[in-house]
Protein backbone atom coordinates (compact mmCIF):
# COMPACT_ATOMS: atom_id res chain seq x y z
CA UNK A 1 0.00 0.00 0.00
CA UNK A 2 1.28 3.21 -0.62
CA UNK A 3 1.07 6.66 0.99
CA UNK A 4 0.23 9.93 -0.27
CA UNK A 5 4.49 10.59 -0.39
CA UNK A 6 4.09 8.03 -3.16
CA UNK A 7 2.38 10.61 -5.78
CA UNK A 8 4.84 9.54 -8.91
CA UNK A 9 6.12 6.23 -10.00
CA UNK A 10 8.94 6.47 -12.62
CA UNK A 11 8.20 3.68 -15.35
CA UNK A 12 8.89 3.64 -18.86
CA UNK A 13 6.87 5.63 -21.71
CA UNK A 14 4.05 5.01 -18.92
CA UNK A 15 0.64 7.15 -18.94
CA UNK A 16 0.72 9.87 -16.41
CA UNK A 17 -3.33 8.76 -13.89
CA UNK A 18 -4.03 12.24 -11.66
CA UNK A 19 -6.97 11.22 -9.09
CA UNK A 20 -8.65 13.57 -7.14
CA UNK A 21 -11.51 12.27 -4.82
CA UNK A 22 -14.48 15.00 -3.61
CA UNK A 23 -18.04 14.22 -2.20
CA UNK A 24 -20.93 16.54 -3.48
CA UNK A 25 -20.65 18.53 0.11
CA UNK A 26 -18.86 21.27 1.42
CA UNK A 27 -17.19 18.94 3.53
CA UNK A 28 -14.94 16.41 2.03
CA UNK A 29 -13.58 15.37 5.02
CA UNK A 30 -15.44 12.40 5.65
CA UNK A 31 -13.85 10.53 2.63
CA UNK A 32 -10.30 11.43 3.63
CA UNK A 33 -8.48 7.64 4.16
CA UNK A 34 -10.32 5.99 1.97
CA UNK A 35 -8.06 3.87 -0.57
CA UNK A 36 -8.08 4.24 -4.37
CA UNK A 37 -7.07 0.63 -6.09
CA UNK A 38 -5.40 0.28 -9.14
CA UNK A 39 -5.38 -3.41 -10.86
CA UNK A 40 -3.99 -3.86 -14.17
CA UNK A 41 -2.47 -7.83 -14.96
CA UNK A 42 -1.85 -9.54 -11.55
CA UNK A 43 -0.64 -6.21 -10.21
CA UNK A 44 -2.89 -4.29 -6.93
CA UNK A 45 -2.11 -1.17 -5.88
CA UNK A 46 -3.53 0.63 -3.12
CA UNK A 47 -3.17 4.47 -2.66
CA UNK A 48 -4.60 6.31 0.91
CA UNK A 49 -6.47 9.89 -0.18
CA UNK A 50 -5.34 12.28 1.98
CA UNK A 51 -6.71 14.99 0.47
CA UNK A 52 -4.52 16.03 -2.71
CA UNK A 53 -4.45 14.70 -6.21
CA UNK A 54 -2.23 11.55 -6.36
CA UNK A 55 -0.14 10.69 -10.08
CA UNK A 56 0.19 7.48 -10.26
CA UNK A 57 2.38 6.36 -13.85
CA UNK A 58 0.73 3.40 -15.10
CA UNK A 59 2.46 0.62 -18.04
CA UNK A 60 1.60 1.58 -21.63
CA UNK A 61 -0.85 -0.45 -23.08
CA UNK A 62 -1.95 -2.33 -20.32
CA UNK A 63 -5.70 -2.04 -18.80
CA UNK A 64 -6.26 -1.08 -15.53
CA UNK A 65 -9.27 -0.62 -13.09
CA UNK A 66 -9.48 2.06 -10.89
CA UNK A 67 -12.19 0.78 -7.80
CA UNK A 68 -12.65 2.38 -4.35
CA UNK A 69 -13.14 1.33 -0.98
CA UNK A 70 -16.37 1.64 0.89
CA UNK A 71 -17.44 4.66 3.32
CA UNK A 72 -20.44 3.97 5.55
CA UNK A 73 -23.55 5.95 4.61
CA UNK A 74 -21.66 7.27 1.29
CA UNK A 75 -22.17 5.71 -2.34
CA UNK A 76 -18.79 4.30 -3.44
CA UNK A 77 -17.89 5.84 -6.57
CA UNK A 78 -18.30 3.00 -9.76
CA UNK A 79 -15.12 1.49 -10.80
CA UNK A 80 -13.75 2.52 -14.34
CA UNK A 81 -11.51 0.77 -16.90
CA UNK A 82 -9.13 2.39 -19.18
CA UNK A 83 -6.43 1.54 -21.31
CA UNK A 84 -2.85 3.10 -20.71
CA UNK A 85 -1.52 5.14 -23.63
CA UNK A 86 2.20 5.99 -23.75
CA UNK A 87 3.15 10.02 -23.13
CA UNK A 88 -0.44 10.59 -21.69
CA UNK A 89 -1.71 12.36 -19.07
CA UNK A 90 -4.99 11.58 -18.21
CA UNK A 91 -6.86 13.40 -15.04
CA UNK A 92 -9.92 11.97 -13.33
CA UNK A 93 -11.86 12.78 -10.68
CA UNK A 94 -14.04 10.76 -8.44
CA UNK A 95 -17.06 11.69 -5.71
CA UNK A 96 -18.45 9.88 -3.03
CA UNK A 97 -21.87 11.20 -2.85
CA UNK A 98 -23.15 10.57 1.19
CA UNK A 99 -26.96 8.95 1.25
CA UNK A 100 -28.74 11.38 3.38
CA UNK A 101 -33.28 11.32 4.59
CA UNK A 102 -34.56 14.18 5.12
CA UNK A 103 -37.41 14.14 7.31
CA UNK A 104 -40.50 16.25 6.82
CA UNK A 105 -43.36 16.43 10.06
CA UNK A 106 -46.29 18.16 8.59
CA UNK A 107 -50.32 18.87 9.89
CA UNK A 108 -52.69 19.10 7.71
CA UNK A 109 -54.12 22.47 9.80
CA UNK A 110 -50.42 23.95 7.96
CA UNK A 111 -46.75 25.05 8.93
CA UNK A 112 -48.44 27.47 11.42
CA UNK A 113 -49.98 24.33 13.51
CA UNK A 114 -48.14 24.96 17.28
CA UNK A 115 -49.38 21.23 18.05
CA UNK A 116 -46.84 19.81 16.07
CA UNK A 117 -43.67 22.15 17.14
CA UNK A 118 -40.68 19.92 18.74
CA UNK A 119 -42.22 16.79 17.41
CA UNK A 120 -38.99 14.37 16.49
CA UNK A 121 -39.31 11.21 14.04
CA UNK A 122 -37.40 8.39 15.44
CA UNK A 123 -35.26 6.51 12.55
CA UNK A 124 -34.18 2.76 12.89
CA UNK A 125 -32.42 0.38 10.71
CA UNK A 126 -30.33 -2.80 12.26
CA UNK A 127 -29.87 -1.61 16.19
CA UNK A 128 -29.23 1.88 15.30
CA UNK A 129 -32.40 4.87 16.19
CA UNK A 130 -31.56 8.52 15.54
CA UNK A 131 -34.75 11.11 16.55
CA UNK A 132 -34.70 13.71 14.01
CA UNK A 133 -36.22 16.89 14.20
CA UNK A 134 -38.86 18.32 11.58
CA UNK A 135 -36.71 19.64 8.68
CA UNK A 136 -33.09 17.68 9.34
CA UNK A 137 -31.50 15.73 7.26
CA UNK A 138 -29.36 13.13 8.18
CA UNK A 139 -26.94 10.24 7.02
CA UNK A 140 -28.36 6.15 6.70
CA UNK A 141 -26.36 3.09 5.40
CA UNK A 142 -26.96 2.13 1.75
CA UNK A 143 -28.60 -1.51 1.31
CA UNK A 144 -30.34 -1.52 4.74
CA UNK A 145 -34.11 -1.18 5.27
CA UNK A 146 -34.81 2.15 6.97
CA UNK A 147 -37.92 2.80 9.23
CA UNK A 148 -39.25 5.64 10.21
CA UNK A 149 -41.64 6.32 13.19
CA UNK A 150 -44.06 8.87 13.75
CA UNK A 151 -44.74 9.34 17.84
CA UNK A 152 -48.10 9.79 19.43
CA UNK A 153 -49.65 13.11 20.03
CA UNK A 154 -52.84 14.03 21.61
CA UNK A 155 -55.64 15.35 19.33
CA UNK A 156 -53.98 13.95 16.20
CA UNK A 157 -54.12 10.82 13.98
CA UNK A 158 -50.58 10.17 13.46
CA UNK A 159 -49.14 9.19 9.98
CA UNK A 160 -47.82 5.88 9.24
CA UNK A 161 -44.56 4.24 9.90
CA UNK A 162 -42.77 4.20 7.04
CA UNK A 163 -40.36 1.75 5.64
CA UNK A 164 -38.10 1.21 2.61
CA UNK A 165 -34.32 0.22 1.65
CA UNK A 166 -32.14 2.77 0.73
CA UNK A 167 -30.66 1.09 -2.91
CA UNK A 168 -28.31 4.08 -3.52
CA UNK A 169 -26.82 7.29 -2.49
CA UNK A 170 -28.08 10.75 -2.61
CA UNK A 171 -30.63 12.88 -1.00
CA UNK A 172 -34.15 10.69 -0.28
CA UNK A 173 -37.16 13.18 1.55
CA UNK A 174 -40.02 11.20 3.70
CA UNK A 175 -42.67 13.38 4.84
CA UNK A 176 -45.50 12.58 7.90
CA UNK A 177 -48.34 14.18 7.75
CA UNK A 178 -50.15 14.33 11.33
CA UNK A 179 -54.21 14.74 10.76
CA UNK A 180 -56.76 17.05 13.22
CA UNK A 181 -59.74 19.06 13.46
CA UNK A 182 -59.72 22.02 15.19
CA UNK A 183 -63.25 21.78 16.87
CA UNK A 184 -64.53 24.59 18.51
CA UNK A 185 -67.51 24.50 21.06
CA UNK A 186 -69.70 27.12 21.65
CA UNK A 187 -72.12 27.60 24.62
CA UNK A 188 -74.68 30.34 24.22
CA UNK A 189 -78.02 31.24 26.25
CA UNK A 190 -81.48 31.52 24.39
CA UNK A 191 -82.42 34.22 27.32
CA UNK A 192 -79.63 33.77 29.79
CA UNK A 193 -76.25 31.79 29.95
CA UNK A 194 -75.71 28.93 32.14
CA UNK A 195 -74.25 28.76 35.39
CA UNK A 196 -73.07 25.05 35.91
CA UNK A 197 -72.56 22.84 32.48
CA UNK A 198 -70.33 20.23 31.40
CA UNK A 199 -69.18 18.84 27.92
CA UNK A 200 -68.00 15.88 27.10
CA UNK A 201 -67.07 15.01 23.79
CA UNK A 202 -66.85 10.86 23.04
CA UNK A 203 -64.85 9.02 20.78
CA UNK A 204 -67.77 6.61 19.39
CA UNK A 205 -65.95 3.56 18.40
CA UNK A 206 -64.99 3.25 21.99
CA UNK A 207 -66.89 5.75 24.20
CA UNK A 208 -63.65 7.27 25.58
CA UNK A 209 -63.77 10.56 26.91
CA UNK A 210 -61.43 13.11 23.98
CA UNK A 211 -62.31 16.16 26.39
CA UNK A 212 -64.67 17.50 28.49
CA UNK A 213 -65.57 21.70 29.09
CA UNK A 214 -66.90 24.06 31.25
CA UNK A 215 -66.21 27.72 29.82
CA UNK A 216 -68.43 29.15 27.26
CA UNK A 217 -65.93 28.75 24.29
CA UNK A 218 -63.03 25.89 23.77
CA UNK A 219 -60.92 24.91 20.74
CA UNK A 220 -60.08 21.55 20.90
CA UNK A 221 -57.65 19.29 18.49
CA UNK A 222 -59.54 15.99 18.34
CA UNK A 223 -57.93 13.48 15.94
CA UNK A 224 -59.16 13.40 12.31
CA UNK A 225 -61.58 10.98 10.61
CA UNK A 226 -63.38 9.44 13.55
CA UNK A 227 -67.07 10.29 14.62
CA UNK A 228 -67.73 11.49 17.65
CA UNK A 229 -70.45 12.73 19.96
CA UNK A 230 -70.60 15.81 21.86
CA UNK A 231 -73.40 15.52 25.16
CA UNK A 232 -74.13 18.96 26.77
CA UNK A 233 -74.90 18.53 30.77
CA UNK A 234 -76.68 21.41 32.44
CA UNK A 235 -78.04 22.24 35.47
CA UNK A 236 -81.00 24.74 35.77
CA UNK A 237 -82.01 24.28 31.91
CA UNK A 238 -81.39 22.23 28.79
CA UNK A 239 -80.99 22.52 25.64
CA UNK A 240 -82.44 20.78 22.44
CA UNK A 241 -79.41 20.01 20.92
CA UNK A 242 -77.78 17.97 24.24
CA UNK A 243 -76.17 15.48 21.71
CA UNK A 244 -74.45 16.31 18.31
CA UNK A 245 -72.82 13.06 16.29
CA UNK A 246 -70.13 14.13 13.48
CA UNK A 247 -67.06 12.94 11.76
CA UNK A 248 -63.91 15.30 11.96
CA UNK A 249 -63.39 15.59 8.21
CA UNK A 250 -62.96 18.79 8.13
CA UNK A 251 -60.27 21.11 9.17
CA UNK A 252 -62.24 23.37 11.36
CA UNK A 253 -66.09 22.91 13.07
CA UNK A 254 -67.83 24.86 15.48
CA UNK A 255 -70.14 23.02 17.48
CA UNK A 256 -73.06 25.42 18.83
CA UNK A 257 -75.33 24.22 21.65
CA UNK A 258 -78.06 26.56 22.71
CA UNK A 259 -79.29 26.96 26.68
CA UNK A 260 -82.33 27.37 27.28
CA UNK A 261 -83.45 27.99 30.79
CA UNK A 262 -85.91 25.90 32.56
CA UNK A 263 -88.88 27.96 33.40
CA UNK A 264 -89.74 25.29 36.34
CA UNK A 265 -89.63 26.81 40.20
CA UNK A 266 -88.30 25.59 42.69
CA UNK A 267 -89.57 27.33 45.55
CA UNK A 268 -93.61 27.62 43.96
CA UNK A 269 -96.00 29.81 46.13
CA UNK A 270 -99.47 28.27 46.40
CA UNK A 271 -101.15 26.66 43.82
CA UNK A 272 -101.39 23.88 41.82
CA UNK A 273 -98.60 22.24 39.83
CA UNK A 274 -96.74 19.32 37.84
CA UNK A 275 -93.56 18.31 39.68
CA UNK A 276 -91.43 16.86 37.79
CA UNK A 277 -88.41 13.82 38.30
CA UNK A 278 -86.00 17.12 37.54
CA UNK A 279 -87.42 18.18 40.83
CA UNK A 280 -89.10 21.48 39.44
CA UNK A 281 -92.44 22.58 39.57
CA UNK A 282 -94.48 23.83 35.86
CA UNK A 283 -97.43 25.07 35.45
CA UNK A 284 -100.27 25.09 33.29
CA UNK A 285 -98.14 27.19 30.73
CA UNK A 286 -95.01 26.13 31.45
CA UNK A 287 -94.88 22.85 31.41
CA UNK A 288 -93.88 20.97 28.34
CA UNK A 289 -93.72 17.19 27.10
CA UNK A 290 -89.87 17.27 27.74
CA UNK A 291 -90.32 17.24 31.60
CA UNK A 292 -91.00 14.05 33.03
CA UNK A 293 -94.27 14.46 35.57
CA UNK A 294 -94.05 12.46 38.65
CA UNK A 295 -96.95 14.16 40.78
CA UNK A 296 -99.56 17.33 41.09
CA UNK A 297 -98.29 19.06 43.90
CA UNK A 298 -101.15 20.87 45.68
CA UNK A 299 -99.44 24.12 48.00
CA UNK A 300 -101.64 25.86 50.23
CA UNK A 301 -99.84 27.84 53.17
CA UNK A 302 -97.91 24.89 55.09
CA UNK A 303 -100.14 22.07 53.83
CA UNK A 304 -98.26 20.57 50.79
CA UNK A 305 -98.45 17.77 49.10
CA UNK A 306 -98.58 15.45 46.18
CA UNK A 307 -100.96 13.26 44.48
CA UNK A 308 -100.25 9.79 42.42
CA UNK A 309 -101.28 10.77 38.42
CA UNK A 310 -103.64 7.20 38.14
CA UNK A 311 -105.35 5.59 40.66
CA UNK A 312 -103.13 2.92 42.54
CA UNK A 313 -105.07 -0.19 43.46
CA UNK A 314 -108.50 -1.18 43.16
CA UNK A 315 -107.83 -3.01 46.67
CA UNK A 316 -110.56 -2.27 48.57
CA UNK A 317 -109.96 -3.55 51.89
CA UNK A 318 -109.03 -0.78 54.62
CA UNK A 319 -108.02 -3.08 57.53
CA UNK A 320 -109.04 -5.25 60.62
CA UNK A 321 -108.68 -2.93 63.26
CA UNK A 322 -109.22 0.73 63.49
CA UNK A 323 -107.65 1.04 67.39
CA UNK A 324 -104.28 2.58 66.05
CA UNK A 325 -102.07 4.41 68.12
CA UNK A 326 -101.49 8.17 67.08
CA UNK A 327 -104.26 8.22 64.55
CA UNK A 328 -106.76 11.47 64.60
CA UNK A 329 -110.28 9.54 65.59
CA UNK A 330 -113.26 12.03 65.63
CA UNK A 331 -116.73 12.02 64.47
CA UNK A 332 -116.76 15.78 63.81
CA UNK A 333 -116.35 16.35 59.95
CA UNK A 334 -114.44 19.24 59.81
CA UNK A 335 -112.01 18.38 62.59
CA UNK A 336 -111.39 15.26 59.99
CA UNK A 337 -110.79 17.83 57.16
CA UNK A 338 -108.58 19.61 59.31
CA UNK A 339 -106.11 16.27 59.32
CA UNK A 340 -103.08 16.74 56.93
CA UNK A 341 -100.83 14.04 58.33
CA UNK A 342 -101.42 11.34 56.28
CA UNK A 343 -97.57 10.33 55.73
CA UNK A 344 -97.20 9.79 59.39
CA UNK A 345 -100.76 8.06 59.56
CA UNK A 346 -99.91 5.65 56.85
CA UNK A 347 -96.58 4.90 59.16
CA UNK A 348 -98.35 4.21 62.00
CA UNK A 349 -101.67 1.67 60.34
CA UNK A 350 -98.32 -0.01 58.44
CA UNK A 351 -96.31 -0.69 61.69
CA UNK A 352 -99.38 -2.55 63.48
CA UNK A 353 -99.47 -6.15 63.19
CA UNK A 354 -103.05 -5.73 61.11
CA UNK A 355 -103.61 -6.31 57.91
CA UNK A 356 -104.67 -2.79 56.01
CA UNK A 357 -103.99 -3.77 52.06
CA UNK A 358 -105.19 0.05 51.07
CA UNK A 359 -101.80 1.73 53.67
CA UNK A 360 -100.02 -1.03 52.17
CA UNK A 361 -100.33 -0.03 48.22
CA UNK A 362 -100.24 3.11 49.17
CA UNK A 363 -96.70 3.57 51.17
CA UNK A 364 -95.15 0.49 48.37
CA UNK A 365 -95.95 3.10 45.55
CA UNK A 366 -93.17 4.49 44.18
CA UNK A 367 -93.56 7.69 41.95
CA UNK A 368 -91.39 8.56 38.91
CA UNK A 369 -88.84 10.88 41.20
CA UNK A 370 -88.20 8.18 43.66
CA UNK A 371 -90.79 9.68 46.34
CA UNK A 372 -92.46 6.79 48.74
CA UNK A 373 -95.98 7.35 48.87
CA UNK A 374 -98.74 6.93 51.68
CA UNK A 375 -102.56 6.75 52.31
CA UNK A 376 -103.47 10.66 52.20
CA UNK A 377 -104.86 12.02 55.42
CA UNK A 378 -109.08 13.21 55.22
CA UNK A 379 -107.70 17.28 55.33
CA UNK A 380 -105.45 16.31 52.53
CA UNK A 381 -108.52 14.87 50.35
CA UNK A 382 -110.35 17.46 51.14
CA UNK A 383 -107.99 20.06 49.95
CA UNK A 384 -107.62 17.92 46.71
CA UNK A 385 -111.28 17.85 46.17
CA UNK A 386 -111.55 21.66 46.97
CA UNK A 387 -109.25 21.74 43.65
CA UNK A 388 -110.61 19.13 41.63
CA UNK A 389 -110.75 21.57 38.60
CA UNK A 390 -107.12 22.93 38.89
CA UNK A 391 -105.43 19.02 39.13
CA UNK A 392 -108.30 17.77 36.46
CA UNK A 393 -107.22 20.61 34.05
CA UNK A 394 -103.27 19.62 34.67
CA UNK A 395 -103.77 15.78 34.60
CA UNK A 396 -105.70 15.99 30.99
CA UNK A 397 -102.83 18.47 29.79
CA UNK A 398 -100.39 15.25 30.59
CA UNK A 399 -102.76 13.02 29.47
CA UNK A 400 -103.93 11.49 32.57
CA UNK A 401 -107.48 11.42 34.32
CA UNK A 402 -108.98 12.48 37.73
CA UNK A 403 -110.34 10.57 40.33
CA UNK A 404 -113.58 8.15 39.41
CA UNK A 405 -116.66 10.36 40.87
CA UNK A 406 -118.71 7.43 40.85
CA UNK A 407 -116.61 5.96 43.88
CA UNK A 408 -115.46 6.95 47.38
CA UNK A 409 -111.59 7.17 48.37
CA UNK A 410 -110.71 5.56 51.63
CA UNK A 411 -108.56 8.27 54.30
CA UNK A 412 -106.19 7.42 56.50
CA UNK A 413 -108.10 9.95 59.75
CA UNK A 414 -110.51 7.38 61.20
CA UNK A 415 -114.35 8.57 61.88
CA UNK A 416 -114.48 5.72 64.89
CA UNK A 417 -112.30 2.23 66.14
CA UNK A 418 -114.96 0.90 63.09
CA UNK A 419 -115.33 3.45 60.82
CA UNK A 420 -112.68 5.64 58.41
CA UNK A 421 -113.56 8.75 56.63
CA UNK A 422 -113.64 8.53 52.84
CA UNK A 423 -113.59 11.01 50.32
CA UNK A 424 -116.67 11.79 47.84
CA UNK A 425 -115.04 12.49 44.72
CA UNK A 426 -118.41 13.32 43.11
CA UNK A 427 -118.18 16.72 45.12
CA UNK A 428 -116.25 18.69 47.72
CA UNK A 429 -116.75 16.78 50.99
CA UNK A 430 -116.35 13.63 53.31
CA UNK A 431 -118.10 10.34 54.13
CA UNK A 432 -117.65 7.59 56.36
CA UNK A 433 -117.49 3.59 55.75
CA UNK A 434 -117.03 1.04 58.23
CA UNK A 435 -113.86 -1.09 58.59
CA UNK A 436 -114.14 -4.10 56.10
CA UNK A 437 -113.42 -5.03 52.67
CA UNK A 438 -115.91 -3.50 50.11
CA UNK A 439 -115.71 -5.14 46.66
CA UNK A 440 -117.27 -2.33 44.71
CA UNK A 441 -117.25 1.23 44.74
CA UNK A 442 -113.98 1.90 47.11
CA UNK A 443 -110.65 3.13 45.46
CA UNK A 444 -107.35 4.60 45.94
CA UNK A 445 -104.45 6.74 44.66
CA UNK A 446 -101.28 7.67 46.75
CA UNK A 447 -100.43 10.83 48.02
CA UNK A 448 -96.72 11.75 48.58
CA UNK A 449 -95.06 14.53 50.48
CA UNK A 450 -93.21 17.54 48.36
Amino acid sequence: MKGQTNTYISKTKEEKLGITLKTNQLDHSPIIGVKIIITYATIIEEYIWEGKEIIIEVPQYVEYTISFSDIENYKTPVPVTYIAIPDYSRSLSFTYIPSQLKINILSNQGSSDSGILDIKATVKYGTTSIDVNNGETILIPIGKEITIIFPEINGYIKPDDIKFTNTEGGLIEKSGTYQTQLLTVNIVGETELPTNFTIICEDMRDGSIIFSQTTFLETHRIPYGIEYVIRAHFQGGFTENAEQTFIANSLTKTVTITFISDPGLTNPEDGIYIKCTNGKFYTESSWEPKYVPSCIAVIVGTIRFGIALEDTTSASYWGEEGNISGLTITTDKWTAAADYDGYNNTQRIISTAYDNPIARYCYDYIFPDGSRGYLGAAGEWYVSLYNAGKIKSLLSMIGKNWVDISAEYFTSTLQTVSSVWTALTSGVDLGAKGIGNYPYGIKNRAFCLI
